[in-house]
């Protein structure tokens, strides 16, 4: 019995931490891509016709760099300057935003999905409800183990980006359900190979500022 359970936890772990690489659909022109390597180590990309955005935690450490309307590339210390911000705020007299409890309920199911032939997913009917407000909407869900584990781990970088916010209660459904598609947003790609470390580099100008950073 011991065995067993080592052997669960092991392979768990495995499915986890692995390499991966997610590709959404943002509305017409739009995707996201999401590069995992390991929980130090995750990259974020929304591409547009306007350009790019990056969101990167390399070593633990996260950052944030733009590539919009055809200009060079910037890099920022990301936690820098959260920590400037939240300063401010606070001399402000700002609260932090507080979000309400959502709840999604399904209706019923109205059909089965596909995602690149190899991931089973369900179109839903569903009832949202959020701040006293309900709303019928449509999603695509799925159990794969492999998109589960992957999207946590896409959504415990998405929550350091954004201040906090759980954005567990929009994804995370009971008995092992994830979201993977809404209205303007689609899982098209899923893949485990191994992401190169090359993804993760950070470029000169942010090198810059952290020997600048270094020599105060």
């Amino acid at each position: 019995m011991l065995k067993k359970i080592f052997l669960v936890s092991v392979v768990t772990s495995a499915v986890m931490f692995a390499d991966f690489t997610m590709i959404y659909e943002m509305g017409k022109d739009g995707k996201q891509i999401v590069k995992y390597k390991d929980n130090g180590n995750i990259k974020l990309v929304i591409s547009s016709e306007n350009g790019d955005i990056e969101q990167l935690i390399v070593d633990k450490k996260a950052y944030v760099a733009m590539s919009l309307g055809g200009k060079e590339k910037k890099y920022m210390d990301f936690d820098k300057i959260s920590k400037g911000m939240s300063m401010f705020s606070s001399a402000m007299g700002d609260e932090q935003n507080t979000t309400s409890d959502v709840k999604i309920k399904m209706l019923k199911k109205l059909g089965d999905k596909k995602i690149q032939d190899s991931i089973t997913a369900e179109e839903w009917e569903v009832l949202v409800e959020d701040g006293g407000e309900k709303i019928k909407d449509k999603i695509v869900v799925t159990k794969d183990k492999r998109v589960f584990n992957a999207t946590k781990e896409y959504l415990k970088a998405l929550k350091r980006f954004s201040g906090g916010e759980d954005f567990d209660k929009f994804f995370i459904l009971e008995n092992g359900y994830v979201v993977v598609g809404i209205e303007g947003m689609q899982l098209v790609n899923f893949d485990t190979k191994k992401v190169d470390s090359s993804a993760f580099k950070i470029g000169p100008m942010e090198i810059q500022i952290e020997n600048n950073r270094s020599k105060k």
